[in-house]
């Protein structure tokens, strides 16, 4: 471009110079210049030409030698075709296909290209439906598939069905006519039909059935064997138990008997029994099932709905190995972290550690709590770790769980926070002989729940916490153990006997009872003066408190002794006699007369002797009624001597 450029201004120049040569002169050097371009230009156009027609003369002779040489012609021919057709396989071997499935699972031809919005997959599966419609259909005539030409594509059509569209772009994928492909694809559609046709006839399903039948004789035969294997093994195992089985022990302990090894090699050898069936069925449902075309898919149907659950379970599970071992350290932790815990306070328990205001009866249930938060905490850490622990359904039955606890639960609550509140006020331990409300006993268990108590009736009686929480309690051990529990009892005496002496009788009584201690010795209390008596009260040690009712029972038969062999008489509230010779309350062995013989006693008029301490006030009233009582004592001391004159009568008849 710059050279020509240089030759058009050469030109421009020579011409102004011819024309106007006396107005524009140019200098001898620049003309010198402007030749010497030329000159070189022109040469090289020269050469340019003369080298086009050398390669004109060589093409023409290439080609004139092309033509002579036919054989060689052929071969590159034949080269060029070789190598197109490779680049063709490599290029497509690179795109999918998708097979059209025939009637009988087969692969009729293949689509890679797509048409209009149908991708070649939905193609491939389309074709495959409507060929299985048309075979469902009793009046199928397989004639009446034919071809038609729109114009660019052919189309195959079912009388008024279209079934496929054959393109240009699917003969080019195949290196053929479009016409060529069209009629390949129709005859590949028709021996198909054929085939399933054929397939469908009675004498290859008698066949078919026949096939059946050997297999299901087959799988009978199996499982009969697998049996026989199986009761066979059994009944060797069960010879020869004596001298293959020995108790697996380990120093005195049996780990397992001979009769239990026996029992768990049966079931072993039933458990591999029932798998040996179940694998013979397993391979013997698809081989039924593949016989005929209708039932090829059910046998891959019927074995995916047992092995997919399994399979499910087994990838849930090798998906939650990660989570199992962080589960795994974190029970582990927990667990050596709760031993420590426990160590700790089993030595408080055993006061070898001790803890300024922490009572060593404190230990068992504050671990206990310790131990229960500690799970609670353990189960927090846990559960996003579980699976479907993130899933609505598992959040909603745990709320729901939840709230059926929280609402069932009010009473147990209150019991368990009444059973901590119990815990660390410490008013009874297990022994301890205490009284609830109306219930009197000893404690034989003491938990977060209710307390037992073992009455004295050997009645094992449950109390809430909560019940005993807001009750009193009176434990019988906590000074009992100590300094010694008092026990004490009440007597009525008249005022005819010295208080001195029935002081004396009571301590003797008290002091002749084993539980009860002589040092500090007892002491009585005179708790009442009233109308007729004195009431007196003994009080005594003991330090062991559970045996209450027998101590009482033990002190009152010494009483009643005591009293006898002092001359005293136990007045009740308002014993009233009048004596005229009648034997006293008191046994005859403890006032020492001779059984049989009955004293004379002068009369006794005791409510009038104490009606002379108690005149003043009452007035008449009391004269009154003391009159009257003197009147009836009258009459019972003349119906005595009545009775005792009949009595003699009676003895002197006897004698004589």
């Amino acid at each position: 471009m710059y050279k020509l450029f240089l030759l058009i201004l050469l030109f421009i120049s020579f011409t102004s110079f011819s024309q106007e040569n006396e107005e524009s002169r140019l200098s001898d050097s620049t003309k010198l210049v402007l030749y010497q371009l030329y000159q070189q230009e022109l040469t090289k156009i020269r050469q340019r030409k003369f080298q086009d027609s050398i390669m004109e003369l060589v093409i023409k002779e290439q080609v004139r030698n092309l033509d002579l040489d036919s054989n060689a012609t052929k071969s590159i021919n034949r080269s060029i075709a070789i190598n197109q057709n490779d680049f063709i396989e490599d290029t497509l071997s690179g795109i999918k296909k998708y097979p059209v499935i025939g009637i009988l699972e087969d692969t009729l031809f293949y689509f890679n290209q797509p048409i209009g919005t149908l991708s070649a997959e939905e193609r491939a599966e389309n074709l495959s439906g409507k060929l299985k419609d048309l075979f469902k259909d009793d009046y199928f005539v397989i004639d009446s598939l034919k071809i038609m030409d729109n114009g660019e594509d052919l189309e195959i059509y079912y009388q008024n069905i279209h079934l496929v569209t054959i393109t240009t772009e699917d003969a080019n994928f195949h290196n053929t006519t479009i016409r060529k492909l069209t009629n390949y694809s129709l005859t590949q559609i028709k021996s198909d039909f054929e085939k399933a046709y054929k397939e469908r006839s009675l004498f290859i399903n008698l066949l078919k059935a026949g096939k059946v039948i050997l297999i299901l004789i087959g799988l009978w035969l199996t499982i009969k064997l697998i049996g026989f294997v199986d009761d066979k093994i059994l009944e060797l195992v069960d010879k020869h138990k004596n001298t293959w089985l020995r108790d697996l022990k380990y120093k005195n302990y049996t780990f397992l008997s001979r009769y239990q090894e026996l029992g768990l090699i049966n079931f072993l050898i039933r458990v591999i029994k029932w798998i040996l069936i179940v694998l013979a069925l397993y391979i013997s449902i698809p081989l039924i099932f593949s016989v005929f075309t209708f039932t090829r898919g059910w046998a891959d149907k019927l074995i995916n709905l047992v092995w997919t659950p399994f399979k499910s379970i087994w990838v849930s599970i090798w998906s939650f190995l990660p989570n199992i071992f962080t589960i795994l350290a974190i029970l582990i932790v927990m667990h050596y972290f709760l031993k420590f815990i426990k160590y700790i306070f089993m030595e408080i328990k055993k006061e070898k550690l001790t803890i300024p205001g922490f009572y060593p009866d404190w230990a068992k249930p504050t671990y206990g709590i310790i131990k229960f938060l500690m799970f609670a905490f353990t189960i927090i850490l846990i559960f996003p770790y579980l699976p479907g622990s993130d899933s609505k359904i598992f959040q909603g039955v745990s709320v729901f769980v939840g709230i059926l606890f929280s609402l069932g639960s009010t009473n147990a609550v209150s019991n368990m926070v009444a059973g901590i509140v119990i815990t660390y006020m410490r008013p009874f331990k297990k022994g301890d002989r205490v009284k609830v409300g109306s219930v009197t006993g000893d404690i034989i268990e003491k938990n977060l729940l209710v307390t037992r108590i073992n009455s004295i009736k050997n009645e094992v009686v449950t109390i809430p916490n909560a019940t005993i929480l807001s009750g009193n309690i009176l434990n019988y051990n906590i000074l009992g153990s100590e300094s010694g529990l008092i026990i004490h009892t009440t007597v009525t005496i008249g005022y005819d006997v010295p208080w001195k002496k029935v002081h004396e009788a009571l301590k003797e009584a008290a002091i002749r009872t084993e539980p009860i201690l002589k040092d500090p010795e007892p002491f009585v209390f005179q708790t009442e003066l009233s109308d007729f008596y004195v009431a007196y009260q003994l009080n005594a040690y003991t330090t062991e408190p559970n045996k209450q009712a027998a101590i009482y029972s033990s002190l009152h038969s010494n009483i009643q002794d005591v009293f006898k062999e002092y001359d005293i008489e136990i007045m009740s509230p308002h014993f009233r006699a009048n004596r005229d010779g009648n034997s006293s309350t008191i046994p005859e062995d403890y006032i020492g007369i001779p059984h049989g013989k009955k004293s004379k006693q002068s009369k006794i008029k005791k409510e009038t002797e104490s009606s002379d301490q108690v005149l003043g006030d009452r007035g008449q009233a009391i004269e009154q009624k003391i009159d009257d009582v003197t009147k009836n004592m009258d009459e019972d001391q003349n119906m005595d001597e009545s009775d005792e004159n009949s009595k003699d009568e009676s003895s002197g008849d006897k004698k004589k």
